[in-house]
């Protein structure tokens, strides 16, 4: 009789324990599968926004070159001009006068505010691009920080243009350059 007791006893642990090793690898797999849609998730609202960004930063980057090349452009002609530039219907040969003149035109228009809204799109997508970093899609994350840190400074030196004439016009060109070449490799 008691070696019938001992016999169930042990029946009901090897249940017990091989209910518990069961349930142990049905949570684990569960754990797993939840990790990899989280994951998976991820990737996406990442894909998303990182196409998204792309193409907002292509047109920042486009915009901030016409920019660029106009202040380089008035900059030019108000020193070598005999005339010197027009600009708002206002003749200018002093450069600093000009590129203000300029700058305001764009204050009025609206232009540098769109601008900054545009930059204002670019930094929350960076952001949001970086809560869904995975190991799959660092590089892209990488790929994106570059374009959105040359996008800012581009800008800046539109907001803010110093140096001499080919200072200047040298900076911006290789601004210029090295974030086409940066949204070139986003978009590979």
């Amino acid at each position: 009789s008691h070696k019938k007791v001992y016999i169930f006893g042990g029946l009901i642990i090897l249940l017990l324990a091989g209910g518990g090793f069961g349930y142990k690898v049905y949570h684990d797999k569960k754990v797993a599968q939840d990790k990899q849609a989280e994951i998976n998730a991820k990737q996406k609202e990442f894909n998303d926004t990182y196409q998204t960004f792309a193409g907002e930063a292509y047109t920042f980057g486009s915009d901030t070159e016409s920019m660029s090349n106009k202040i380089t452009s008035v900059w030019h002609d108000a020193i070598w001009n005999d005339n010197g530039v027009t600009i708002s219907g206002k003749q200018y040969t002093d450069f600093n006068k000009a590129i203000s003149a300029l700058q305001t035109s764009w204050i009025n228009s609206g232009k540098f505010g769109k601008m900054e809204d545009k930059l204002d799109d670019l930094r929350e997508d960076h952001h949001t691009l970086s809560l869904d970093v995975t190991k799959k899609n660092a590089t892209n994350y990488k790929k994106a920080t570059k374009v959105y840190s040359l996008s800012k400074e581009f800008y800046n030196s539109v907001k803010s243009p110093n140096g001499s004439y080919t200072d200047y016009s040298n900076y911006s060109t290789d601004l210029d350059n090295k974030l086409s070449n940066a949204l070139s490799d986003i978009n590979d």
